[in-house]
């Protein structure tokens, strides 16, 4: 049984020990037969690894730095852009459409609500759970973008394009402004963030009962998907640090 199970694998690949031993189906040893420092190793064994599970979602897409210069930004992810006489648009910044990129829908004020600056004024669904963002100024709502009601997609792919949310009416502007940020200094904030937003999720891994980490599901390919990896209602948790 041993030789038929050796037969499956590659010619130069190196079984994990609990493969050889028969206590785990299949396991291709990744960390040079180093099980201290193994999370496997330690987690079949109970006890804690010795180092930090594997780095999850490691490439950061480029286009979280792009941030337009042609509009202002609150610290909570969302940018506010004058086009007219006390006329604003608002939408979510890149940060947040990474973070909410599989938004299933979007929860809109209706016309003649007025939103307060710095305070809830429209929610996403990301994956069926309801995610509150901060308005970035005060205002009445003139107009709401149908497109992204019927395409919620469209917030996360386009969020400075196509996917902005409300037109308010903000004869305050010239006052509100003063308390949003320019796009240089909320690339800086992203880009602190973004490595904040890792840690915490290489923590939330290496607690206890995620010590083996990213696992293989069939011995296939490791799970780096943080949702996956954190479920529904922790990711929710997570990125509500950062929306609020």
């Amino acid at each position: 049984m041993a030789d038929k199970k050796k037969s499956l694998l590659p010619a130069d690949a190196r079984p994990c020990v609990w493969m050889t031993a028969g206590i785990v189906a299949y396991k291709i040893c990744d960390h040079d037969f180093d099980c201290e420092n193994c999370p496997l190793d330690a987690g079949l064994c109970g006890r804690e690894t010795l180092t930090p599970a594997p780095e999850v979602e490691a490439e950061v897409p480029s286009e979280l730095f792009e941030i337009p210069s042609d509009r202002l930004y609150h610290a909570s992810h969302t940018w506010a852009q004058p086009f007219d006489r006390n006329q604003v648009r608002f939408g979510i910044d890149s940060f947040a459409a990474h973070l909410l990129s599989r938004a299933s829908s979007v929860v809109l004020p209706a016309e003649g609500t007025v939103v307060q600056q710095g305070r809830v004024g429209f929610w996403i669904s990301e994956d069926t759970r309801l995610v509150p963002l901060i308005s970035p100024v005060t205002g009445r709502v003139m107009k709401r973008n149908q497109q992204v009601q019927k395409s919620p997609g469209l917030v996360a792919e386009s969020p400075y394009g196509q996917g902005w949310l409300l037109e308010v009416d903000c004869p305050d502007w010239a006052s509100q402004r003063r308390r949003l940020v320019e796009a240089d200094r909320l690339q800086q904030l992203v880009r602190r963030q973004m490595a904040t937003f890792r840690k915490r999720v290489s923590r939330f891994v290496d607690q206890p009962d995620q010590a083996v980490g990213p696992t293989l599901a069939d011995g296939g390919e490791p799970l780096t998907d943080v949702r996956r990896i954190l479920g529904p209602k922790r990711y929710r948790r997570l990125i509500l640090q950062f929306l609020r």
